[in-house]
């Protein structure tokens, strides 16, 4: 798979010994770019398996439900047993599900081998991150090859649908997955080949994991109830929207979601009380204030951006109706803008305070689905849309996720040890996936309850934008509480 030019950039000047991070670029981007190249198959893969509209978010979620879930036990197990191994066993597994997805015999197996996508791509994100703690000191070097890791995120998802979109209309769905087995087969190949001896930076031996991890063992239990209770969360979220929110197992799913969190923390805090067991997570770490605030800030600002692709993709496809290959090119100015804005995040983290580039980032997630908000209506029986003064503006400012990502990103790295560097980042991973989540139940209650009351889904796609608007907002308030003094990098 493609990766963005900005992170490729500045790795590529590196010795041979530094190569590794280029891998970890690819494999942490597999996740979000399947996610959106998918969204835009949909359609043709649904008409495949006589999948109907009702089921058809039933392959997101299943991939969406076994990566956001697992991404924890991942991160820990990475930190302990080796960060490398982790990474290689998830590339070569994603690429082999990727592969035989379009070999699925029925909806069922389509379903299934969604999910074991899913599980694997959770793997290369957090080990990805950790090893490059492992292979860069804190300092401007590190900074810069994390800032390279995460900054694409706007790109990835954007040129996600671009690709969805040419894929499916030049060739057709199935080579959207077999491009992408082929690509993250590339990259597991790669891994075999710069499997260091030992880790530059650290102890750690050729696992890549870290000696501080040793002599420690990985809380599955703690894995098992956490990564359940994800998973029923996004679930009951998801299903909410499907079959109302009055329907018994609905509140069921979210109501044990919220008692195996509630199991989860106790455990881990008791564990964490013992000096002899070692917790999934320490959850001490959220003792500050403003640590904790970044996740939520991450939730929120992720369930606004993702919302915002998808319902604007919604407005393209159901509302104007292009082919697929003009949907794709109305995405387009905002991978290009994505791409440009990843070689200049690094010098400006080194040039203004953290804080005033969140506030910008937060400000451009804002106007994005405000423009679609406040579309015009329809005039004569057709929808009165200027892409050039709507469209265009809000893709260019997909440059948000560009920005904020990656501060917030080293805020997080910088409040936890060198040994749970896995571990924040799957802790990253799983409030991004956790807002994407909710983000998109609160989006999409709005649509269905305005399109059902005005019998209009022009004005659901805008009341789901006003939604993303108030979730950005959110993000920007917080921001003002509680990362003020944020400074430089």
């Amino acid at each position: 798979m493609t990766q963005t030019m900005g992170c490729y950039m500045y790795i590529a000047h590196f010795h041979d010994e530094k190569r590794a991070p280029r891998l970890h670029h690819g494999g942490s981007m597999l996740n979000g770019f399947t996610v959106q190249a998918t969204v835009i198959m949909l359609p043709a893969i649904s008409r495949v398996f006589n999948i109907p509209p009702s089921r058809q978010q039933m392959i997101m979620l299943t991939y969406s439900v076994a990566s956001g879930s697992s991404m924890l036990l991942w991160g820990r197990i990475a930190d302990v047993h080796g960060r490398w191994g982790v990474f290689l066993a998830g590339t070569t597994l994603f690429a082999i599900f990727t592969l035989l997805i379009p070999f699925a015999p029925s909806e069922l197996f389509l379903y299934m081998l969604s999910g074991l996508q899913g599980f694997s791509s959770a793997a290369t994100v957090p080990s990805g991150i950790g090893i490059l703690a492992s292979m860069f000191q804190p300092g401007p070097d590190r900074n810069r090859a994390y800032v390279a890791l995460v900054a694409s995120s706007s790109v990835d998802s954007v040129f996600g649908n671009i690709a969805g979109g040419a894929i499916g209309g030049l060739l057709s769905w199935r080579w959207g997955f077999w491009i992408p087995a082929g690509l993250a087969a590339i990259i597991a190949l790669s891994a075999c080949i710069l499997w260091p001896r030992r880790s530059r930076f650290s102890s750690s031996s050729q696992t890549g994991g870290s000696t501080h991890h040793r002599d420690q063992s990985v809380d599955y239990i703690g894995g098992l109830l956490i990564s359940t209770s994800l998973a029923l969360l996004q679930v009951g979220l998801s299903q909410g929207n499907v079959e109302g929110w009055v329907n018994f197992h609905v509140p069921s799913l979210i109501c044990a979601s919220v008692i195996l969190g509630v199991i989860f923390a106790t455990l881990q805090l008791r564990m964490e009380r013992s000096p002899d067991k070692h917790p999934l997570v320490r959850l001490s770490m959220f003792k500050n204030v403003s640590f904790s605030a970044a996740f939520l800030v991450v939730a929120c600002f992720f369930g606004s951006f993702n919302s915002f692709l998808v319902f604007a993709s919604m407005f393209f496809q159901d509302i104007l109706k292009p082919s697929m290959l003009k949907t794709t090119l109305y995405f387009l100015p905002g991978g290009i803008i994505g791409g440009l804005v990843c070689f200049l995040v690094t010098p400006a983290l080194s040039l203004f305070r953290g804080f005033y580039m969140l506030m910008f980032g937060f400000i451009c997630s804002i106007i994005s689905p405000l423009l679609f908000a406040l579309l015009m209506g329809s005039q004569g029986g057709s929808v009165v849309f200027n892409y050039w003064v709507r469209g265009f503006p809000a893709m260019c400012l997909c440059l948000s996720a560009e920005v904020v990502w990656p501060v917030i990103g080293l805020y997080v790295a910088r409040g936890v040890a060198e040994a749970d560097q896995s571990l924040a980042g799957a802790l990253l991973q799983a409030a991004n996936h956790i807002g994407r989540g909710l983000g998109m139940a609160l989006a999409a209650a709005a649509q269905v309850i305005v399109s059902r009351s005005s019998h209009s889904l022009l004005l659901g796609i805008q009341a789901a934008q006003w939604t993303n608007v108030g979730m950005a907002t959110l993000s920007l308030l917080c921001t003002l509480i509680f990362f003020r003094g944020l400074d430089t990098s």
